[in-house]
């Protein structure tokens, strides 16, 4: 995502993505098929999601400043759009309740 710059890298980026998710689909049945996590497995995997949380916070200023300075932003967003990132954040998240990595922010109820 780091790379994108016009159209075109937005449509290679989207064409790693599809395998991505191939790959994502792969993890999420085995992760599922395995015997609950150990202490030690989540704590490993608490350690991976932290790290890749400081690197997608990163690429994600990095592209919203070129987006912010691109001509062909429009363009560039219908095709980021047109990518399933939500089927791939939906299999994240059945990845994180695996090793019990939801936020541990508290959600506040409305009028809270």
């Amino acid at each position: 995502m780091g790379s994108i710059t016009d159209v075109k890298t937005a449509e290679a980026f989207g064409k790693t993505m599809e395998g991505a998710i191939t790959t994502l689909k792969e993890v999420l049945a085995a992760a599922e098929a395995l015997d609950p996590p150990t202490d030690e497995e989540k704590e490993a995997m608490k350690a991976i999601k932290e790290g890749f949380e400081g690197k997608a916070q990163a690429m994600g200023q990095k592209m919203f400043q070129m987006m912010a300075e691109n001509p062909d932003a429009e363009a560039i967003g219908s095709v980021l759009e047109a990518l399933n990132i939500r089927q791939m954040m939906e299999m994240v998240g059945k990845l994180e309740v695996v090793y019990d990595l939801e936020d541990e922010a508290e959600e506040l109820e409305i009028g809270e």
